[in-house]
This record gives structure tokens, sequence and C-alpha cells, in this order.
């Protein structure tokens, strides 16, 4: 009987730690692909825009308060968040992400509050939730636009009071953390459809941060790509550089997918170009082509061009483009399918998409 005791003893202390373990391979594969690409990265560039930014994160790395991320996909939200934890006092505990779109949505509240239950013998099972696994550091709640309605009022009850409730449990559990979420969503027009918890939007309201798309801050393009190609080099042990063709070319590509997309072209050309330079004929076509003048999905834009005539524009161009596929379209722009409705139906372009 003290055999199978100690044995049992022996197999609920490793539990914590294989949870603990699966978590932190989890959390650097989520690091990975929301924009943690550099240990010890800032965010680049010269630009009016870099430089606001970085500004705004230093005031909210020493504010601890809930922050709202927002921008485009492969803008930068991810390295944003890492910024602001390390630039805090809680620099040193846990960074502890998780993406409300990376699993199916009725999971999204177990990994994120946790959950108890009692299995056919009566016995509790327990799983502690991110925000519990996080206490004393900081939790990145990735696509926050995404969060299911039914789990939108227990966040807002965390977020005033600090306290988790796991899914299936009244017990009241006290932890201390610092919230960041990040959206590429409009959740100003997604409350007023309804369709995000407008009392939790209100809380995030006061310290909202919005990243810039790179095409509004074409002047780091050229700084953000040689910096990358430094870091490549340094973990290649191969130096990459650009000839002024290459450079030119990236200069006028309007890079839909951000900073992302620019370093997934810089990864491809490395790989393809001869001698350490990369080339024109090493960037993919669609690169190239606008550098050229040649066909290109990206409309010209009038001067003095309002932000609703640019987005009416790009909308209508990019539908012609996929031959009146919505679905399509959405997928083109970056958009999720109800973010695409509500921002046809604001434009006024949902009509006569029909």
């Amino acid at each position: 009987m003290p055999d199978t005791f100690d044995q049992l003893r022996g197999t609920l202390r490793q539990q914590p730690r294989r949870r603990t373990a699966r978590l932190q391979s989890e959390n650097r594969a989520l690091r990975e692909a929301i924009g943690f690409a550099w240990p010890d990265a800032t965010f680049i560039g010269t630009s009016a825009a870099a430089t606001a930014l970085r500004a705004e994160i230093d005031v909210a790395a020493q504010a601890d308060t809930a922050v709202l991320l927002s921008g485009e996909r492969g803008a930068g939200k991810g390295l944003v968040a890492r910024l602001i934890h390390r630039g805090s006092f809680r620099f040193g505990e846990p960074l502890v992400a998780v993406s409300c779109t990376a699993m199916p949505s009725r999971l999204v509240g177990p990994e994120l509050f946790g959950f108890e239950r009692r299995d056919r013998y009566g016995r509790t099972i327990r799983r502690l939730g991110r925000l519990e696994l996080a206490h004393g550091g900081t939790v990145l709640i990735d696509a926050l636009d995404a969060l299911p309605l039914d789990l939108q009022p227990r966040l807002l009850s965390f977020v005033r009071h600090g306290v988790v409730h796991r899914i299936g449990s009244a017990r009241r559990i006290l932890v201390d953390v610092r919230l960041i979420a990040s959206t590429s969503g409009d959740l100003e027009a997604l409350s007023a459809a309804r369709l995000f918890n407008a009392r939790l939007l209100a809380r995030f309201r006061h310290a909202s941060i919005r990243i810039a798309p790179l095409r509004e801050r074409w002047e780091d393009i050229s700084t953000i790509a040689d910096a990358f190609l430094v870091e490549l080099g340094r973990r290649s042990g191969l130096a990459v550089t650009l000839d002024e063709a290459a450079r030119k070319s990236l200069l006028r590509h309007p890079w839909r997918g951000n900073v992302r997309e620019l370093q997934d072209v810089l990864v491809r050309a490395s790989h393809l170009c001869a001698g350490g330079r990369i080339g024109t004929a090493d960037l993919p076509s669609e690169v190239v082509n606008v550098a050229d003048g040649h066909t290109s999905s990206v409309p010209l834009l009038p001067s003095g061009a309002s932000l609703r005539d640019i987005e009416r524009l790009a909308i209508t161009k990019t539908l012609e483009a996929c031959a009146g596929n919505r679905a399509k379209t959405a997928r083109q722009l970056g958009l999720s399918k109800k973010g695409f409705y509500l921002k046809m139906k604001r434009l006024g372009l949902w009509s006569s998409a029909r």
C-alpha cells in the first residue's frame, strides 16, 4: 500500500510539471506566430509613427493597466506586447499568451480561465487556466475580437476585480496579472452591432495603442530590412545585403502582410541570392512588378484621398480581382468574415456587392 501511495504522490507531483512544460512549448510556438521573432528586439524605425509608438510603449509599461493593441495582421502587435512587459516591473515573471483563434471557440474559456469538474468516481478534476498560471506576470490575449460573446462578461469581471472563476466552479481565486489584448478587427463597429461587449471595450479604450501598418511608415522599410538581414546573418553565419534595385522594389511594395510579410520575403530571397547580395531576381514577382509599374492588384490612390476613400477603393479593386467572391476578398484583405461584412456595411458597399 505505501508503494502505491508513493507512486500516486509521484504522479501527482509530475502533472504540474508536464502542464508547465506543455504551456512553455505552446507559448514558444505562439510567440513565433504573433511576432516575437527576436529575443532582444525593439520597435525599429525612425519615422514619426515609430518614434511616437516607442513613447507610448514606455508609458504603457509603467502604467500596469489593461492595454489594447490594435493593428493589422503582421504589424507587430506581439512585439509591442513583449516590449511593454519587458519595460514593466513584471519583467522576470511569466508572459503567457493565448490566442482566441488558435483553438475551437469552446476551448477558449477553459484555456483562459481553467475548469473544474467531477469524474464518474466523484473525484475533482482541476485544470489551471492561463490567467492563474501567469500570476504575477502578464497575459496577452491575442485576437480579442474573436473572444466568444458568452465569455466576455467573465473577462470583464476579471478586469474589474482580478478574480478568476474557473469554468464549472463557484470558487473565487484572486490573481494578480497585467492584461494586454490585441485585435486586428474593428471593436467599435463590433460593439455598435452588439457583437462585442461595450462595457469590456470601455475598460480597454482608455489605454489603447494603434500600431500603424508598414505602408503608413514606408521610410522605415529600408531600416527594418537591413536590421532583419543583420539578424539573419548573425543566426546563419552568412552576411546578406540588398542591392539598390531590390531596395527600391521593397520601398514601392504596399506590404499588405506588413512586417511579417517583409520578413518572409527576405528569408526566401536570402536563400535564393548568390554571393550574399539580394537582387530583384531573388524577390517575388508581385514585389518587383509593382516597382516596375506592371499590373498589380494595388490601386493607385488619388491625391488627398480620405481613409474612407482608400478603404472603399481597396475593397472594390480586390473584389474585382476576386471576381466578386466575398469570402476570397476577405481573405485577401486579411479580414474575418464578420469584420469584412461590418466594414462593407459601414462603407455602403454591401448592397452593391450582392
